[in-house]
């Protein structure tokens, strides 16, 4: 939980993403955590308000201003105020960089990508219950340090309003943790609950390539294909067969188009395949997820919008988690209210 946050404003950044110092407080399973950030913006042609959190949106923002770089140095400190949380003694302060850069070959047509990054996860219950809702009730989990997030890319202008990008990361990973089905000791079967395992490493490396399109006003099109490699090793060096529910290989599409001002239509596809699970001591391999989805939404006052969604229209059953499989067609209708 971010108790508290300092920003100094700087030049002419974004207010809600000011710097070049920024100071959070928050826990670790009672233990108080401190991140401080700092950071130096560099952008030719005065491309200040870019920098951000919304990657893609700067980057088709700077691609139409024809710019020509975009630069972010800075990096992260992590200390802790006590060292006696399990799991943690041994990073009681730890940090390292945050930079990105965003470099015009070929100004406004063909750009270099490039960062590097580091970042400390506490894990706390409400993070958990968004990634997995089936978690043992009285699971806490310790936090992931990743000393080191490296990626590269290259980004291309094919004609107006189409970008296409490739591009590929690698992560190292400390304490990460790895969902695993609760034994059921009683009855000699597999529990309906998650527990989870640590590994001491993970090298994770991500290649993945997408297009995205904006052309027509008020449609947007955005596809992306990634596979994944997890190379995990325990205390004693020995590599695990597999990082455990995670997948190798993902596909995600989005489409929207918003009309007549206030409609919307949408269509999402997710596909993740080359997971497994840990069932005792053996290894399962799990069904792909193949979810397809439509929406609607209609924006009846500034604080009142009716939806109605239709979920897995494909009808495939697969494993949202081991032993959990997705609902087939199913669909929702209902109203939100913003105050």
């Amino acid at each position: 939980v971010e108790a508290a946050v300092l920003r100094i404003p700087y030049g002419k950044e974004d207010p809600e993403s000011a710097g070049p110092v920024r100071l959070k407080f928050g826990k670790i399973n009672g233990a108080a955590l401190v991140c401080l950030e700092f950071y130096l913006f560099f952008c030719c042609r005065d491309l200040s308000s870019v920098f951000g959190d919304h990657d893609q949106r700067h980057d088709l923002f700077l691609f139409r201003c024809g710019g020509i770089a975009q630069l972010r140095i800075g990096g992260k400190l992590f200390g802790l105020a006590s060292d006696s949380v399990q799991g943690v003694r041994k990073w009681p302060v730890s940090g390292g960089a945050d930079m990105y850069g965003l470099f015009g070959l070929v100004p406004g047509l063909f750009y270099l990508e490039a960062g590097l990054g580091s970042d400390f996860r506490d894990n706390n219950y409400v993070d958990i219950l968004q990634e997995n809702r089936y978690i043992t009730p009285d699971l806490v989990l310790l936090p992931t340090y990743t000393p080191l997030d490296a990626r590269l890319g290259i980004k291309i202008k094919v004609m107006e309003g189409l970008l296409f990008h490739v591009g590929g990361q690698y992560q190292l990973l400390l304490n990460e943790h790895y969902y695993v089905n609760a034994a059921d000791t009683a009855n000699r079967t597999v529990g309906n609950t998650f527990e989870v395992l640590y590994g001491k490493t993970t090298n994770r490396i991500n290649v993945e390539a997408g297009l995205h399109y904006d052309a027509v006003k008020g449609l947007d099109l955005g596809v992306t294909a990634r596979y994944n490699y997890w190379g995990v090793k325990d205390d004693d060096g020995s590599r695990w067969e597999h990082a455990w529910q995670k997948p190798a290989w993902e596909i995600n599409f989005k489409g929207s188009y918003r009309f007549l001002e206030k409609w919307e239509v949408g269509l999402s596809y997710n596909f993740l395949a080359g997971r497994y699970a840990r069932i005792g001591e053996e290894s399962c391999k799990m069904k792909p997820l193949n979810d397809l989805n439509v929406w609607v939404t209609y924006k009846a006052l500034d604080w009142l919008s009716v939806f109605v969604n239709g979920k897995n229209l494909i009808d495939v059953k697969g494993d949202s988690f081991y032993g959990y499989r997705n609902f087939g067609i199913n669909g929702m209708a209902g109203v939100t209210m913003t105050f």
